[in-house]
């Protein structure tokens, strides 16, 4: 880049420099577990170690067909075990880490892990962990926070995968307040040394809840408009609630405009697809209102998408879950790409 700039100054150009970023995905890898023989007879385990090394193979495919060379500074992911997020691990580039939640009492196996990227400012934060377990459903698991430090500002990531279906409704409720409450204590701390650098959280994960989910706006607030999440009420530090941004409003539907001259769709109407045909969108990715501005750091809406590839999806454009035999399907759930621009001096 720097020899194209002096090139472009002698001829008297003007080259425009990229943004410097900071580059995220989210994915649930639907069942991805490594070989246990105690467990082949499960229904989400594999039955043999050629299976699991099939199901890994085409992860990591799928990876190659996103990104190429230029992997994401973080990858978060969930329905993962921790020994098949090992082994992921160790078969990324070079330079990536992973940390994944602790035990608990009602965990399935499958997890929540992030792959973080070294030497970025990234660092591994403790689990956010339900306390009680009374009314929690069993697969409830604990959230994930990694940490992005820069002058002058911290950035909290939080990945999470909520409880699903109708019995685990009360366990959503539930890590909603846990996310709503750890989100307003993050933004607002009390000691004077955590506030020299300015606080911005994003939350990101298969939280098993349609945008429109009144989780979103009773408990954990995620507008469908970004200037709601710049403003708050006089009640709302009484009740420890903080209004985000969530940019799964814009995931609802088809992508992109039937007839759009020169698009290609993705048949991606949500970010979840499930027999019979019936798209639902329950990956989100909530952000506070610091991010939504015109100074660095700020979200990168434009940049931040679904994404299909061809080994993720059938003739039809459709996600499918991984099968011993076919040529493709990965999961049943689609990825979510996106990225935040930094100032110049973070990187």
């Amino acid at each position: 880049t720097r020899l194209i700039q002096l090139i472009a100054h002698s001829w008297g150009l003007s080259v425009r420099e990229q943004p410097k970023c900071f580059t995220f995905m989210w994915w649930n890898l639907h069942n991805f577990a490594h070989y246990d023989a105690s467990q082949s007879s499960a229904t989400r385990w594999p039955t043999s170690q050629a299976d699991y090394e099939a199901k890994r193979d085409r992860v990591l495919v799928a990876f190659q067909e996103m990104f190429g060379k230029d992997y994401p500074d973080l990858i978060a992911v969930c329905e993962i075990t921790r020994i098949a997020a090992s082994d992921l691990a160790n078969r990324l580039p070079t330079g990536f880490s992973v940390t994944f939640s602790q035990d608990y009492p009602r965990d399935d196996g499958f997890q929540v892990a992030v792959f973080y990227r070294s030497g970025v400012g990234l660092s591994a934060e403790l689990p956010l962990l339900p306390t009680e377990l009374e009314d929690v459903a069993e697969g409830t698991r604990p959230m994930v926070p990694v940490h992005l430090t820069m002058p002058g500002h911290l950035i909290r990531f939080v990945a999470c995968h909520w409880t699903a279906f109708d019995e685990g409704r009360v366990a959503r409720e539930r890590l909603a307040d846990i996310v709503r409450r750890d989100t307003f204590h993050f933004l607002h701390p009390t000691r004077v040394r955590m506030v020299d650098r300015t606080r911005h959280i994003v939350i990101l994960g298969d939280l098993n809840e349609e945008p429109m989910s009144p989780v979103f706006e009773q408990r954990l607030i995620g507008r469908r408009d970004r200037e709601s999440s710049r403003s708050d009420h006089w009640r709302d530090e009484q009740v420890r609630r903080i209004r985000l941004y969530n940019a799964a409003w814009r995931y609802v539907g088809e992508q992109v405009s039937h007839g759009a001259t020169g698009q290609s769709t993705i048949g991606a109407a949500g970010t979840y697809f499930t027999d019979p045909h019936n798209w639902r969108t329950l990956d989100h990715i909530l952000v506070s209102g610091g991010l939504l501005g015109a100074t660095p750091p700020y979200f990168d809406e434009a940049q931040t998408r679904i994404v299909a590839t061809p080994i993720m999806v059938d003739e039809h454009g459709l996600p499918r879950p991984f099968q011993i035999g076919a040529t493709r399907g990965v999961s049943d759930h689609l990825p979510i790409v996106g990225r935040i621009v930094l100032p110049e001096t973070t990187k």
